[in-house]
């Protein structure tokens, strides 16, 4: 644990990654009429969309890590 800081690391991370998850798949379905047809996730097949999605909520965890760095 770092000092000043009562939460141990793996809690924090897990909350941040959990944030960017719903924030990137939030993005991703709010902007899915906009995407081409392959970037579209279709219900019960591995696709182009899963990588879309997949590369949205690694920009959303990318950005919240130069917002809030990490605590060390």
């Amino acid at each position: 644990m770092a000092s000043g800081n009562n939460k141990p690391f793996w809690q924090t991370e897990w909350l941040r990654s959990l944030i960017s998850i719903l924030i990137g798949n939030g993005l991703y379905y709010g902007a899915i009429d906009f995407l081409p047809l392959t970037g579209r996730h279709q219900p019960f097949e591995f696709d182009w969309g899963l990588a879309v999605d997949f590369w949205i909520c690694v920009a959303v965890f990318g950005l919240s890590l130069l917002v809030w760095p990490r605590k060390t």
